[in-house]
């Protein structure tokens, strides 16, 4: 039987249209939109070179030609020939083949490819092919060649250093074409795709021998459905967005042969009153904890408390002071969509059905999609055409309502982490990282966490499992806690039904990390946790 075979060109586009595929399915979600910051604008530029360079191929050739007719290698009377057939083929390079390959290439251009970037729209999702040879078009062909007409390299530097200014103060990095179509450049999640060019068929043998069947090996359960015996990130309907009760959680915790839990509820330390006899009924090994927001550098932090000795008043004052946090932020929120939408928000009557008085924009978000009139305002309707789903459309809306930079978007004000971390250490606690939104931290603010000045308290360890975090993420994070003497956790942040991508006990901790995590589990001695890694 013939076997068909491929070019190296061919599996290369095989493989960028999958990165497509993917991308479009839900590899959006993970796309991190450009950020002001000084290595997001070098491969900004890096990008913008690369393209411009191609494109004015043209021009560097016509300046060979140009230097041989002077040399007197070349006659004289074909310069005319030469300038407008160099003019032409510039036009074909900036009008035609660059808009048609970024569309071709679902947004992506030369320099963009190169440098793992894509042309998107706001929310991430992939832009349309008009928009993006509109983009190419409009801001990149026509002002070049018409510019470049009536004002030589003048008015195309000119056009230049207007984008260049507005991609400067723009937060994502915008140039004027990209605000007027809606578009931004996000860097592209990776996929590990392996294509491969088939092995020749051998030739059928004139007499073949028999071969016992091969025996097939039993698949090992895939790493990210593996079930950890020890969870320590679990949250319970204590927290505004927990589903399940605490002796529900010991219940399923024991069905799944876990051994060792830790119920780290939102700004709430009440469950850990009720653990205690529910671990010795269902024989699981309780590690009292809590989970609290706070601020450091600037940046939003959460930290996780172990340990701890929740009678202690310092965390029903952290709990009454979220509560009156999240109420105020909740109104503010409210009244900020009423403005956008143009609607009357019964905000007293939402707090009422909500145990917490808390308005969340997931609640705003399915109240203006429950209603029959609010999915006529021409933002919601244009969302539900769009989308390939309702589902998505809500989750879309949410992200442009709510998400940072957003018009109602509300930015909260929450404790030092510094006094925090006093807090539960004073308690009798260690302090652990959080893994959520690590990757986003910065230097200075992981310098403040880490207690590198001697005035500060630190942090005893962190959160490096957990279904957050990538594989590159948890090797960075188990090699700083390595350098520092930190504690290593796991944990599944699960949620209930507000969350159904995590899993109890699923933390994605593989067999040598549990090892790390055990070492946490048992770091407590007659009655009071050690204060170091390293003891």
């Amino acid at each position: 039987m013939e076997q068909n075979t491929f070019s190296d060109s061919e599996l290369e586009r095989a493989a960028e249209l999958k990165q497509a595929q993917l991308y479009r399915e839900g590899g959006f979600k993970k796309a991190k939109p450009l950020v002001r910051n000084l290595a997001d604008y070098e491969n900004h530029l890096f990008a913008f070179l690369i393209d411009l360079n191609i494109c004015l191929l043209p021009v560097y050739i016509w300046a060979v030609l140009f230097l041989m007719i002077v040399a007197g290698l070349l006659p004289g009377a074909i310069f005319d020939l030469l300038f407008y057939l160099m003019y032409g083929l510039l036009f074909v390079m900036t009008c035609l083949v660059l808009p048609l390959y970024t569309a071709g290439h679902h947004g992506q251009s030369y320099g963009d490819r190169i440098l793992g970037l894509r042309l998107v729209r706001r929310n991430r999702r992939p832009a349309s092919a008009i928009a993006l040879v509109m983009r190419q078009l409009l801001g990149f062909g026509v002002p070049t060649m018409v510019l470049g007409y009536f004002f030589s390299v003048f008015g195309v530097l000119g056009w230049w250093l207007l984008n260049g200014i507005i991609v400067l103060i723009s937060p994502n990095q915008q140039t004027l074409f990209d605000w007027l179509l809606g578009l931004i450049l996000v860097y592209t999640p990776t996929y590990k795709i392996r294509l491969e060019k088939p092995e020749a068929q051998k030739p059928v043998q004139s007499e073949p021998q028999p071969e016992k069947p091969a025996e097939q090996p039993k698949q090992p359960e895939p790493a990210s459905l593996t079930i950890s015996p020890i969870d320590l990130h679990i949250r319970s309907d204590f927290s505004d967005d927990g589903q399940y009760d605490v002796e529900s959680l010991f219940q399923m915790a024991q069905s799944k042969g876990m051994k060792v839990i830790s119920i780290t509820d939102h700004n709430n330390a009440r469950a850990n009153s009720q653990c205690e006899r529910f671990a010795q009924m269902y024989d699981i090994q309780y590690i009292p904890g809590v989970e609290i927001d706070t601020q450091c550098n600037g940046q939003r932090v959460r930290l996780l408390g172990y340990y701890i000795d929740w009678n202690k008043p310092v965390f029903q004052e952290i709990e009454l002071l979220s509560l009156a946090r999240e109420k105020e932020a909740s109104i503010v929120r409210a009244q900020a969509l009423e403005k956008v939408l143009g609607i009357r928000i019964d905000v007293e009557g939402l707090m009422q059905g909500s145990r917490y008085q808390i308005i969340s924009s997931r609640d705003l978000t399915n109240m203006v999609f429950n209603n029959p009139e609010c999915r006529k305002i021409p933002m919601v309707a244009a969302m539900l055409q769009d989308a390939p789903n309702e589902r998505q459309a809500r989750l879309d809306f949410r992200q442009a309502m709510f998400g940072q930079d957003g018009p109602c978007s509300v930015r909260v004000v929450y404790p030092e982490a510094q006094s925090v971390m006093k807090a539960i250490h004073d308690s009798g606690g260690l302090v652990v990282l959080s893994n959520w939104r690590l990757g986003s931290l910065k230097p200075q603010t992981w310098k403040e966490l880490l207690g590198e000045n001697a005035l500060h308290q630190s942090i005893d360890g962190i959160e490096v499992f957990s279904p957050a975090a990538d594989t590159k993420l948890q090797a960075k994070l188990l090699m700083l806690c390595k350098e520092k003497g930190l504690y290593t956790t796991a944990g599944s942040d699960f949620h209930g039904n507000h969350k159904p991508s995590r899993q109890l006990g699923v933390t994605t901790c593989p067999a040598k990390g549990l090892e790390m995590v055990e070492i946490f589990a048992r770091a407590i001695d007659a009655g009071r946790p050690q204060t170091s890694a390293r003891s």
